[in-house]
C-alpha cells in the first residue's frame, strides 16, 4: 500500500507520463526500504508547502505523507528485510487467505471465537510440517501431567522458546523447541550461549 501512495503523489508532482516520477518513486522507496521513512514523510510534507503547489498536490503529498505518519510503527522495513520477512501486503494477504478463509469459511460453517483460534492453531501447525512433532510432544506432556509429579515436570516448549529467543534474539520453530528440551541441561546451555 506504501508504494501506491508515492506514486498518486508523484502522478501528482509530476504528471502521469513525466519521465522523472519513476527515479523519484524509486528514490523514496528505497528510502523507505533502508529505514529513512521519517525522512520521506518530512520530504513530502516540505514538498506540499512549496508556494508553486496547487491544491490537489499538496493533498496527494499531505495524503500520503499522513499515511505513512499513521503507519510508522509498521514500516520498519529495514528490520523486516534483515529477518528475511515478506513486507508485501498481498504476501500476507494470501496467506491470511489460506490459513483462515479457505478452512473456516466452508459452507455452513460456524465458529466461536475460541473454537476458530484452536482450529487455527493446529491448521498453523500442519502447515508448517510440525504435525508429527506437535503429536509427539503433546503425547509427552500427557504422560508428565498424568504421571509425573509437578516438580518433574519439564517446562512447555512456549516457555522454552520464549527464553531462548529473549536470551538469543532469534526466533525458533515448534520443532526446534521440542529437540531442545530432549537435549541435556548442560547442552542446552552450551547452545544458548
Amino acid at each position: 500500500h506504501a508504494n501506491e501512495y508515492l506514486w498518486k503523489a508523484a502522478n501528482s508532482l509530476f504528471g502521469e507520463q513525466a519521465p522523472q516520477r519513476n527515479p523519484w518513486v524509486e528514490q523514496q522507496t528505497l528510502a523507505m526500504l533502508s529505514g529513512q521513512t521519517e525522512r520521506v514523510i518530512a520530504d513530502l510534507r516540505a514538498l506540499a508547502q512549496q508556494a508553486q503547489r496547487t491544491k490537489a498536490q499538496r493533498k496527494a503529498l499531505e495524503t500520503a505523507a499522513n499515511y505513512f505518519q499513521r503507519n510508522l510503527p509498521f514500516m520498519r522495513y529495514h528490520e523486516y528485510l534483515a529477518h528475511g520477512w515478506p513486507i508485501a501486503s498481498g504476501v500476507i494477504e494470501g496467506a491470511c487467505r489460506h490459513l483462515v478463509k479457505d478452512r473456516c469459511e466452508l459452507s455452513g460453517m460456524r465458529w466461536s471465537q475460541a473454537g476458530a483460534e484452536n482450529l487455527l492453531r493446529l491448521r498453523a501447525v500442519a502447515e508448517n510440517g510440525d504435525w508429527d512433532h506437535y503429536h509427539q510432544f503433546r503425547k509427552q506432556q500427557r504422560h508428565q501431567r498424568l504421571y509425573l509429579s509437578p516438580s518433574q515436570r519439564c517446562r512447555t516448549p512456549e516457555e522454552q522458546a520464549l527464553a531462548r529467543a529473549s536470551s538469543s534474539g532469534k526466533i525458533i520453530s515448534f520443532q526446534q523447541a521440542v529437540e531442545g528440551r530432549r537435549q541435556p541441561k548442560d547442552q542446552q546451555q552450551r547452545s544458548a550461549a
